[in-house]
């Protein structure tokens, strides 16, 4: 399975909330840079994915392929979603989040993935004002200077 079909995979496992299958994908050391304000790793990252897909029910990156080299597969995302359940805390120092009904629309992001031995490795966000965990917490009215 070529690195673009293993991401595609892994994209809509999580859209679809079938985590098990998207963790499967992942390789032991799995690292996540510029989606939180700290490095995640395949449990943190699940975990917040996890806490999206309960109050984001359709959750989507809405993603296109841009580059595939080798390993590393470049991918953009733009994420869309409606908050209409209640969100558990998607990560230490917040509390669960009441459904707002606030759709997110987030802005474009650019995600480098990096494959080996048909593991995903590495998922690196270049950071995007307003993009990445914080910017979807604040378009659903979650003010992180008061959670935090």
């Amino acid at each position: 399975m070529s690195p673009a079909n293993i991401i595609e995979e892994f994209l809509i496992a999580i859209e679809q909330r079938n985590f098990t299958k998207a963790e499967d994908l992942l390789s032991n050391s799995f690292k996540v840079t510029g989606v939180a304000p700290d490095t995640l790793d395949a449990s943190g990252f699940m975990s917040i994915h996890r806490a999206l897909g309960n109050g984001i029910p359709d959750f989507r990156f809405n993603y296109e392929f841009l580059k595939e080299k080798g390993g590393a597969v470049n991918v953009r995302f733009h994420i869309t979603g409606t908050h209409t359940k209640s969100m558990p805390a998607p990560y230490a120092g917040l509390r669960t989040i009441a459904p707002t009904n606030k759709s997110v629309n987030m802005p474009d992001e650019q995600v480098e993935f990096t494959v080996r031995d048909n593991k995903i490795q590495k998922l690196q966000v270049t950071h995007v004002e307003g993009g990445g965990l914080p910017g979807l917490l604040k378009q659903i009215g979650v003010d992180l200077r008061v959670e935090a």
